[in-house]
C-alpha cells in the first residue's frame, strides 16, 4: 500500500516539475538569481526528477507484475482445492 503511494507521489512530483518548467522555461533560469541558487540547482533538481519518474514508472511495472504472479498464483491454488474437492466428493 504505501510503495504504491510512494510511486504515486514520486510520478506526481516529477510531472509537476516537468510542466512547471516546460511552462515557464526562461522564468526558471532567472528565478536561480533571484532566490541565490547555485548555478545548475535547477538542472540537477529537473534530472533528478526525471530519474524518479523514471524508477516510479519501472517499480510500478515491477508491482504490477508482482500482483499478476499473486493473482495467478490464488487461482492455481482454488483450481487445485477444487480439484481435490471433486475427487475426495468422486470417492464417496
Amino acid at each position: 500500500m504505501w510503495k504504491s503511494f510512494i510511486v504515486f507521489a514520486l510520478l506526481i512530483l516529477s510531472l509537476s516539475v516537468d510542466a512547471y518548467s516546460a511552462e515557464t522555461p526562461q522564468r526558471a533560469s532567472n528565478t536561480s538569481g533571484a532566490t541565490n541558487l547555485p548555478p545548475g540547482t535547477l538542472e540537477l533538481i529537473r534530472a533528478q526528477a526525471l530519474k524518479a519518474k523514471e524508477l516510479a514508472i519501472e517499480r510500478g511495472a515491477t508491482e504490477a507484475q508482482d500482483e499478476l504472479r499473486k493473482a495467478e498464483n490464488q487461482i492455481k491454488a482454488e483450481q487445485d482445492k477444487i480439484t481435490r474437492l471433486e475427487m475426495a466428493a468422486g470417492g464417496r
